[in-house]
C-alpha cells in the first residue's frame, strides 16, 4: 500500500492506494501517528478510496485494534473508503477498544464526523 500526506488546517489527511495487507495496513499508520505529531494534528481522514478489500475478515479485527493501538485519543480518525465494501468490523474493533474511528462511503460525511466540535 502507497501513501502520502496532505496537511490541511485542520486535518491531516491521508490518501492511500494498493493491496490491503494487515502489515502494510499497520506501517501506514505508525508513520501516520509520527507525521500527526510533526504537523500538530490530532484529527487524520484516511482516505481508502483506492485500497482493495481485505483478504480475509480477520484482516478488519487486526486494523481496527491497530487504530485503536497506534492512534488513541486524543487522535480522531475518520475514513472514507468505498460503501460498497464497508461493514463496521474495524470500526466497531476500534471503538470498543476506545478509539475515536468512523469508516464511511462518503467523504464529506467522514470529514464532517471529522471536524464535529471544531469551531
Amino acid at each position: 500500500m502507497k501513501s502520502s500526506f496532505k496537511v490541511e488546517s485542520k486535518y491531516l489527511e491521508v490518501i492511500c492506494e494498493g493491496k490491503w495487507l494487515p502489515e502494510h495496513v499497520t506501517d501506514m499508520l505508525m508513520s501516520t501517528r509520527l507525521k500527526a505529531m510533526e504537523t500538530s494534528r490530532d484529527r487524520i481522514l484516511l482516505n481508502w478510496a483506492q485500497v482493495s478489500a481485505p483478504h480475509a475478515e480477520f484482516d478488519r479485527y487486526l486494523a481496527g485494534k491497530d487504530i485503536a493501538t497506534l492512534c488513541p485519543p486524543p487522535l480522531r480518525v475518520g475514513v472514507h473508503y468505498p460503501a460498497e465494501m464497508i461493514n463496521k468490523f474495524a470500526e466497531d474493533t476500534a471503538v470498543n477498544r476506545g478509539a475515536g474511528f468512523f469508516v464511511c462511503g462518503d467523504r464529506a460525511e467522514a470529514l464532517a464526523w471529522l471536524l464535529d466540535g471544531d469551531a
